[in-house]
């Protein structure tokens, strides 16, 4: 299995910078959680935590974020009152145009949310497939 999900990620040019199981990470008592999940909460924007949660999170807590002071505690409490106990993943994968090498120089990179791993993995492999798709499709013009 870890042969062929190691020779998948390299085929598929798929690399997972992160992956935080939030049920061992959140509690109400102690809200020293870890560094990448204190850095996803403080600097992502809402709307890219809003869409990794379904939209599940409270209105004050956008409201919080517009104005530049997200209470990290507040947060913790809506994820756990709201069950959202799985996986965050962040998935990255080269972005690469017609007629260039592919390097990792240059990459994209997407959380998602969920229950389950490996259906996160195949959707952060879907999610890649579409990238190299668009990468391929753009008109020169547009290109950096």
């Amino acid at each position: 299995m870890n042969r062929y999900m190691f020779n998948k990620f390299n085929e598929e040019l798929v690399r997972i910078d992160s992956i935080i199981l939030l049920a061992g990470c959140l509690s109400r008592t102690n809200i020293n959680i870890p560094d990448k999940l204190r850095e996803f909460l403080e600097e992502t924007d809402f709307e890219v935590i809003s869409r990794c949660f379904s939209n599940d999170l409270p209105e004050h807590i956008r409201e919080e974020y517009q104005n530049g002071n997200p209470d990290i505690e507040c947060i913790i409490d809506s994820l756990i009152d709201s069950e959202k106990l799985g996986f965050l993943i962040q998935v990255s994968t080269p972005t690469c145009y017609p007629g260039e090498r592919v390097s990792w120089f240059r990459y994209r990179t997407k959380w998602f949310y969920g229950q389950d791993l490996d259906f996160l993995i195949e959707i952060g492999f879907k999610w890649a497939a579409e990238q190299k798709k668009e990468m391929q499709t753009k008109p020169i013009d547009t290109q950096p």
